[in-house]
């Protein structure tokens, strides 16, 4: 019997999902949480082997709760459900410890062909996302995205939101010239030389809507 866990922020999403998990004889739904705050708490108390996290749209939030549930309970499976295929997102996760990515564009049968495929250690991308990253941009672009570390990440999603460096600072208990550190390796590393030309490449690159 495998447990799967549902993380979703929507009331209808967490349905849907909870009736595909119902309805596959060896899955058992442990639980839906829609509050982030409460996840690391519930994986470490409860029996959870894969868990079926909804993104939408994703930001800095749920890549750092991949990576906490990755260091709380490694042997868990993190399967991501996205509203749309782009080639670079699906690496990002990949990076930060899920072992899927699918889409909502996704057959019911394709969402639980990729819940049995990560129960068991295999990884799963669901097959428009693949053949948007055969297509896609496989650019340097792209590569030097998956390559940031977690802490680059964060800066840079919290960048592209509109947060200024006093803000970044305060809320990452950081100083303002750690912040800028960051952020000129980011310009770096991404080819960019202001936070205007580093949203809009993330804007072409998927990571947030336009």
């Amino acid at each position: 019997m495998v447990n799967v866990l549902i993380i979703s922020s929507y009331q209808l999403i967490c349905a849907s999902l909870s009736q595909i998990i119902d309805n596959v004889s060896d899955f058992n739904l442990v639980d839906v949480i829609e509050t982030y705050d409460e996840v690391p708490s519930f994986i470490e108390k409860n029996a959870v082997d894969v868990i079926l996290f909804e993104v939408c749209p994703p930001d800095v939030e749920h890549f750092n709760l991949v990576r906490k549930i990755r260091k709380l309970r490694p042997r868990v499976k993190i399967l991501i459900l996205c509203t749309k295929a782009d080639d670079s997102l699906p690496n990002l996760f990949l990076q930060a410890g899920a072992e899927g990515f699918i889409t909502r564009q996704c057959s019911l049968e394709e969402i639980i062909i990729a819940l049995k495929e990560v129960a068991i250690g295999q990884r799963y991308i669901s097959a428009d996302c693949a053949q948007q990253m055969a297509l896609g941009r496989a650019d340097d672009a792209s590569t030097a995205f998956a390559a940031l570390s977690g802490r680059e990440m964060q800066v840079m999603m919290m960048i592209t939101a509109g947060c200024k460096v006093m803000s970044i600072s305060d809320k990452l208990c950081l100083s303002p010239k750690t912040i800028n550190t960051y952020r000129y390796r980011l310009f770096s590393k991404l080819g960019v030389d202001s936070d205007v030309s580093l949203t809009r490449l993330a804007i072409r690159q998927g990571l947030m809507d336009a």
